[in-house]
């Protein structure tokens, strides 16, 4: 006998919208847990960014944060990759966590 792990929703991929049993397999709740974890952690830089009265959250896609800033303001792109690498407070501090941005009068793919 086979054992796995199924679930009730609507199989997207199978080219149905009706409802049903959906089977799984163990990697794809490892993809969502660690997801989940990524989009916490950057959860956290974006409160910080958006605490700090030089930075205007705009928008956020994936693992990205769009901000506006006065043209003047030198530090302005320091201080938003401190706070995006700045830890929460049940991560452990021997995870490594990195940022890199930059300044553009308008955005784009970098």
């Amino acid at each position: 006998m086979t054992r796995s792990v199924s679930y009730m929703g609507i199989d997207r991929e199978a080219g149905s919208a009706a409802w049903g049993r959906i089977y799984t397999h163990g990697s794809k709740f490892v993809e969502n847990i660690v997801q989940a974890t990524a989009r916490d952690i950057l959860w956290h830089g974006l409160e910080l960014a958006e605490a700090d009265p030089g930075l205007e959250v705009v928008g956020d896609i994936y693992d990205e944060l769009l901000c506006l800033s006065d043209i003047n303001d030198s530090t302005a792109l320091a201080r938003l990759i401190s706070y995006m690498t700045s830890k929460p407070d049940w991560l452990d501090d021997s995870f490594y966590l990195g940022a890199d941005g930059y300044v553009s009068p308008r955005y784009k793919k970098d």
